[in-house]
């Protein structure tokens, strides 16, 4: 196995603004800092940070578009 052209996507994650997990199955697997929920994009997806950033920019931009979990009252 080569290591030449082989990506470095701890580097990747960590310029992005993610926390890397690791890769398995072909995919790189993340974690967003604010609320650390878990992601993953198929290592040919992954070609630049940013294609990380879009992914945690996405998941932030859909969590925003809710309204945060308040108690019912009975």
């Amino acid at each position: 196995m080569s290591l030449f052209n082989s990506p470095d996507y701890r580097l990747m994650v960590e310029v992005a603004g993610g926390d890397y997990i690791g890769t398995r199955d072909g995919c790189v697997i993340f974690a967003d800092p604010i609320d650390s929920y878990q992601m993953r994009l198929y290592e040919s997806w992954c070609q630049s940070p940013a294609d990380i950033a879009a992914a945690l920019k996405a998941h932030r931009e859909f969590v925003q578009d809710f309204p945060a979990w308040e108690p019912i009252e009975k």
